[in-house]
């Protein structure tokens, strides 16, 4: 299975089974009815749950699965990591993980290398790790990340100066 981390299920929503959902996916389609998804099992198995609805409340997506029917069976749920099988690939697709390990420039300098990335309220984030494991949190905004070198694993970024701070 070629799978990618598309969420997690941080609490369950109603007595129906319904799950909360912190989604990382921008992809619109990604929770529609008859979507498969998966979560590891205690064995370190995946395990496949099929959408039956999904909808928008607050910046979660809720989801309800066919396998289940009420909040007590959906429980053991919280917490776990959803994935699905990443799609075919096109020039305007961009899934956040294939830039992990890539090196971030700016104006020729290298800042660090993408060691993971997360999802802000407004924008998506990768943190970079420079050589002194000090750590900067770079907004993917197209006003700030300018070009991603898929071929060199490069992503030039310019910042107005000051905007940034190692921590």
């Amino acid at each position: 299975m070629n799978l990618i981390w598309i969420g997690t299920i941080v609490n369950t929503h109603s007595l129906k089974g319904e799950v909360r959902v912190l989604t990382n996916s921008e992809i619109e389609d990604r929770y529609q009815p008859g979507q498969k998804v998966y979560y590891l099992d205690s064995n370190n198995e995946y395990q496949e749950l099929e959408v039956i609805s999904s909808r928008i409340h607050k910046s979660f997506v809720l989801l309800k699965f066919s396998q289940y029917e009420n909040i007590n069976e959906v429980l053991f749920l919280k917490n776990k990591k959803l994935f699905a099988n990443k799609l075919a690939s096109s020039q305007e697709e961009l899934y956040y993980e294939d830039l992990l390990g890539f090196l971030v420039y700016e104006n020729e300098v290298l800042l660090g290398k993408v060691e993971s990335y997360f999802d802000q309220k407004a924008y998506h984030s990768l943190e970079v790790v420079n050589d002194d494991n000090l750590r900067i949190n770079i907004p993917i905004l197209d006003d700030i990340v300018t070009k991603i070198d898929f071929d060199k694993k490069r992503i030039i970024i310019s910042f107005l100066k000051g905007n940034y701070e190692w921590r």
